[in-house]
């Protein structure tokens, strides 16, 4: 097998909850799909209006060497293209030659795809809830010019609120949201948006009993 062998992917989300995402793929022959899913409430907020937006994209391959020569076998140009059945995909390929051949003790070589900001899919409806389906289909050619094709999958879920609890809206629960809840509570804060998720009390209006009580959830979970 003298061929580079796909390793991982990672994205950068640069807005909310979802940050890094890594995609390693599985490496024994299996029947399945290796897909990685993300936090079922992270999407919502990270998202820029009806846009996800990311801002850095990498994939990593094994370098083989040959067992008569020597010779390492590199990808010496890649595209990658974004593909889903399940949403309006606004991510234009992008292709990378030149690539740099350099590899550390662990015989990996970096791909380096997206560098900046920019948008990787849009939603149309903002009220329904939706599980969306991405495939990042890498197609290289290595040394010895041939084509390997490689497809890392992700499964993201639109939710069209967050958690309880989640008082700013950023997918997390921790101290922030009891002092936006308090401010809230003591009309210091008007930016309502995400207010209601820190009802916690089956009422219809913030009150100190929330405040309590979201305290402790976020102390249990220090």
């Amino acid at each position: 097998m003298n061929f580079p062998i796909f390793h991982n992917m990672t994205i950068n989300f640069p807005d909310g909850y979802l940050g890094k995402q890594i995609y390693f793929k599985e490496v024994h022959n299996t029947i399945y799909t290796m897909v990685k899913e993300v936090d079922e409430f992270a999407l919502m907020p990270s998202m820029n209006g009806n846009k996800l937006y990311l801002d850095f994209l990498s994939a990593q391959f094994y370098i083989n060497r040959n067992l008569l020569s020597g010779e390492p076998n590199h990808i010496v140009s890649s595209q990658l293209e974004v593909i889903s059945n399940d949403i309006n995909i606004t991510f234009d390929p992008i292709s990378i030659d030149n690539l740099s051949t350099e590899t550390g003790a662990d015989y990996l070589q970096n791909l380096f795809f997206v560098t900046s900001e920019m948008p990787l899919f849009e939603l149309v409806n903002l009220t329904n809830n939706q599980d969306i389906n991405i495939t990042f289909k890498i197609t290289s050619i290595d040394s010895n010019s041939k084509i390997i094709i490689n497809s890392a999958h992700f499964l993201f879920f639109y939710r069209n609120r967050t958690k309880d609890d989640d008082v700013n809206g950023d997918g997390n629960t921790d101290i922030i949201d009891v002092v936006k809840l308090s401010n809230q509570l003591l009309n210091r804060d008007n930016d309502n948006k995400y207010g209601n998720y820190g009802i916690l009390n089956n009422a219809n209006n913030i009150k100190e009993e929330d405040v309590m009580a979201l305290a402790n959830r976020v102390l249990e979970h220090e």
